[in-house]
Order: C-alpha cells, then sequence, then structure tokens
C-alpha cells in the first residue's frame, strides 16, 4: 500500500466522513485533491463528506471528464434530491439507468428521483395529470427494476427492502398501475411485516380501485398503522359508506396535527356524513352543529359541516358556514381546504365562486375531475368565452369524460353553437 496513491488517499477522507469528522474530512478532501485533481474516487469521497455536511454539489463542481461517471451522477443525483431540485435529480436518474452497467442500489437512486419530480405538485399527482415528462421518467425508472422477483426481491438487504419496496409500491400508484401495488403488498406480506407505507398505498388503491368493502376491511384491521396523509381519503370512504364507527376509530388517532396535511378535526367532522349515510339524519344535524367556527384550525372541519347541510337540504345554514370559510380562506387555506371548499361551493350552485377555486389548479393540457368541474362552473356562472377557451385548451380524448361531454354539449347548446354541438 502506497501512501501517495488516490483509492488510499480517498478511503482516508471517506474513513473521516464516516466516523463523522466532517470537517477534518472536508479538508483532507481538499488537500488531497490537489495533488491527484484527475481521480474520481478522491472527488467522490471528498463530494461524500460535503454532502454528510449539509452542502449541495453544484454541477458546475464536477470536472468535465468526469461527468459520465455513474459515482459522480449518483452523488450528484442525490444532492439534487436532497435541495428539492427534482427535474434535475430526474434528469441525472435517467443518465444513471442510461448505464449498461447500472447498478442496483443506482437504479434506486433514479427511481427515487423520479418519484420526486413525478409527485411534487400534489394536485396533479393525486388527480391524475403528472407532468407527461415526469411519468415518462418515472415509467423508465419503474421498469428498470422489473421483473420485481430479481431486482427487489432477491437482491435487497433487510435494511434497504422496506423503503425499496413503498417507494416502488408508490410509483406503480402514481403511474395508476393498482393491479401491480396490490401484487406488490401481497408479495411483500412473504418477506417482511407490511410497513404502515405499504398499508396506506393499499388504501388508497382500494379507494382508487372502488373496492370499498376491501379498504374497510382493512382500514378496520390496521387502523392504528395508516400513515397520517391517507387518514382523511380512508375516512371519508367510511363516511359515504356510514361506517360511523371507523370514521370515530380514525378520528381518536394519536397523531400530532398538521402532520402530512391532516386533520383531525376535519376527520372528527366526518362523522356527521357518516351519520347522515347510516340513515340517522337528526344525530347528524346536531353532529354538524356542534361543529364550532375555528378559523386557525377547522376550515376543513366547517366545510364538511357546509357539505352535511347540502346533503339535508338546509343551503341557507350551509351558505352561512361557507360565507365564514370565504372570510378567511384567503390568508389560512391549504390546498386541500381550497379545493373542498371549491367542491362544495359547486354542490351549492356558487358557481362564479367555484370557479375561481377551481382555476389555479387545472393545468393547461390535461384532463380532471377539476378541470371538468371547472367547466361545468363557467357554463353555469355565464362565463361562456371561459369555457370555450377551456374546452380548446383540452388533450385530445376529452369527449370520452362523461361529465366534460356533457358539459361541452350543454355549452353548445346555450350558445346556438351547432356546429360544435
Amino acid at each position: 500500500l502506497y501512501p501517495q496513491d488516490d483509492k488510499i488517499a480517498a478511503a482516508g477522507v471517506r474513513g473521516l466522513a464516516i466516523l463523522g469528522r466532517l470537517d477534518e474530512a472536508i479538508e483532507s478532501g481538499r488537500r488531497v485533491i490537489v495533488e491527484h485533481p484527475g481521480s474520481v474516487h478522491v472527488w467522490t469521497a471528498l463530494a461524500y463528506a460535503r454532502m454528510e455536511k449539509g452542502e449541495h454539489l453544484p454541477l458546475a463542481d464536477v470536472p468535465p471528464e468526469m461527468a459520465g461517471e455513474s459515482r459522480v451522477l449518483s452523488l450528484l443525483c442525490w444532492s439534487a434530491i436532497n435541495a428539492g431540485e427534482h427535474r434535475l435529480a430526474s434528469e441525472l436518474g435517467q443518465k444513471l439507468l442510461a448505464d449498461p452497467n447500472v447498478t442496483l442500489s443506482d437504479k434506486f437512486t433514479a427511481l427515487t428521483a423520479a418519484i420526486g419530480w413525478a409527485a411534487e405538485d400534489p394536485v396533479a399527482r393525486d388527480h391524475g395529470f403528472i407532468e407527461r415528462e415526469a411519468e415518462a421518467a418515472l415509467r423508465v425508472a419503474v421498469t428498470a427494476l422489473e421483473p420485481r422477483v430479481d431486482n427487489l426481491w432477491r437482491s435487497q438487504s433487510v435494511a434497504t427492502l422496506p423503503a425499496n419496496a413503498s417507494n416502488l409500491c408508490f410509483a406503480y400508484y402514481l403511474l395508476d398501475r393498482f393491479d401491480d401495488v396490490i401484487a406488490l403488498c401481497a408479495e411483500a406480506s412473504a418477506h417482511m411485516q407490511l410497513t404502515p407505507r405499504l398499508i396506506s398505498l393499499k388504501l388508497v388503491t382500494f379507494r382508487s380501485m372502488e373496492r370499498v368493502d376491501d379498504l374497510l376491511e382493512l382500514a378496520h384491521q390496521h387502523v392504528n398503522e395508516i400513515e397520517p396523509s391517507a387518514l382523511l381519503p380512508v375516512a371519508d370512504v367510511a363516511a359515504s359508506c356510514g361506517n360511523v364507527e371507523l370514521v370515530r376509530r380514525l378520528a381518536a388517532r394519536d397523531v400530532p396535527e398538521g402532520t402530512d396535511g391532516h386533520c383531525l378535526r376535519s376527520i372528527g367532522a366526518l362523522v356527521a356524513i357518516a351519520l347522515w349515510n347510516a340513515g340517522k339524519r337528526e344525530p347528524a344535524l346536531k353532529e354538524a352543529e356542534a361543529i364550532e367556527w375555528a378559523p386557525d384550525s377547522g376550515l376543513g372541519a366547517s366545510i364538511i359541516a357546509a357539505r352535511l347541510f347540502v346533503l339535508a337540504g338546509e343551503h341557507a345554514t350551509a351558505n352561512a358556514r361557507m360565507d365564514q370559510v370565504l372570510e378567511v380562506l384567503g390568508e389560512r387555506g391549504t390546498v386541500d381546504t381550497r379545493l373542498m371548499a371549491a367542491d362544495c361551493l359547486y354542490f351549492l350552485n356558487r358557481y362564479r365562486e367555484a370557479a375561481q377555486l377551481y382555476k389555479p389548479y387545472c393545468q393547461t393540457g390535461y384532463s380532471s375531475i377539476l378541470h371538468s368541474r371547472l367547466l361545468r362552473s363557467y357554463v353555469e356562472s355565464g362565463q361562456r368565452a371561459k369555457a370555450r377557451a377551456l374546452l380548446d385548451s383540452l388533450p385530445v380524448g376529452w369527449t370520452d369524460d362523461d361529465g366534460i361531454r356533457e358539459t361541452a354539449i350543454a355549452l353548445a347548446q346555450r350558445a346556438a353553437d351547432w356546429p360544435k354541438l
């Protein structure tokens, strides 16, 4: 072993970093790289220490002759992921996948990066209009990990398997490959105990597949393991089925308020909807009336109370609730509460106000339930020019959407646009 060897020098830098002596590692790395300016081993060891210290690695820091090295690309990819630069991270991940000798570790790095980009916009993620380039990158990353029997189940350490299985499962969910979500969860059961992440993904997948009975059964079995971000969607399904017991159990979960957009008050408010759907009108109204106005923490709960009053035909009470919400929504509303408010206004026939809330979340060139309701809101509020512009911006195939097609027909009839009709 020779001290002047670049691999030995790099090992010394990495050893200091592993010991947590990051300042020493970085100082040593900067000194050694002067002696070995073209060494990938030294550069990556220094880069690793810098990342552990919390530094970001700009692309400009990479010597041109190293730019295509997989070890360098992997570090740059993780640095971009940590910095929230999701598009850049995904682009670097795709370069990793282009290497014919790509390692399994780098495949999962590329998957993590692609997921970050695809899930970057929560509205697009939840309503099925992920940016097309991001979706394409995610498909490439997923394909690189198939078949699962070779890439997931046979080549995993105990430490990394749960996270990697969860990431691949989430990727399937984002791509609407719901059968693969269920299949992966079944396979996972043979290798490990299902994690809260996998349980939650399975639940929201059952919701998307309208497998309500399966969702309710699984939720009852694992009510204390459901991730906070999945609690409200699961509770909403339970409420729609009149399953009061499950909604109450979900509302009683000991979860920090605000975690992942979670709101215990909103879930508790769904008890009123559950009671209504269980055929208990008076208890449902009583429950809704008991929901106090709390602008700092209860916008979602107030909107759900308004939903109940809409169901009960008490529109004056529902409108009064929504007037309170709209007064503070601009400064305190999250994306979720804004869309909840938009839906409630929509069902109250307050279409002009609903349109104002839907519009910021309806990307041009895509089609979703949000686009359908925005179009209907424009038509019903007499905003025909905006309705026509939205219709013209929809992608090819929008006529397959029953809601959009029916609204488009109504628009053409009202405008006497017989060629369009």
